[in-house]
């Protein structure tokens, strides 16, 4: 997609999610994730948004989410966000979820999962 196209799309899917279109929450992650300007904060963003809605499918927000931090080098916060992922309505963070477990220390897996807890009290 050249920087004209990927401008309109990034407008036009911010002016869908202000009117609660929640596919918008999503493609705006993704266009942030993927896009030739690449915005791995922006993308985390749209894509906690998502998460946080309660819509169909919220649970992919949370599995994005943890690839967000993956790609930031952040393997406690992509299992916290994993983890979340495995609670909820989608089950494809599964994989995800046991090779990070492989991964980690004991104290950071306690530390994700404390994090994933005290994340989901507050919502």
């Amino acid at each position: 997609m050249n920087e004209k196209d990927y401008v309109k799309a990034v407008n036009w899917c911010t002016l869908s999610a202000e009117r609660g279109f929640d596919g918008a929450l999503l493609a705006l992650g993704h266009l942030h994730l993927a896009g030739e300007t690449k915005d791995l904060h922006k993308a985390e963003h749209w894509y906690l948004r998502y998460a946080r809605s309660g819509y169909e499918g919220y649970g992919y927000g949370f599995a994005m989410l943890g690839s967000v931090a993956m790609e930031l080098g952040d393997k406690v916060s992509a299992y916290k966000w994993y983890y979340l992922c495995s609670k909820s309505d989608y089950a494809g963070c599964q994989t995800d979820l046991i090779k990070l477990k492989s991964e980690l220390s004991g104290s950071d897996i306690d530390n994700a999962t404390k994090q994933a807890k005290e994340w989901s009290l507050a919502e």
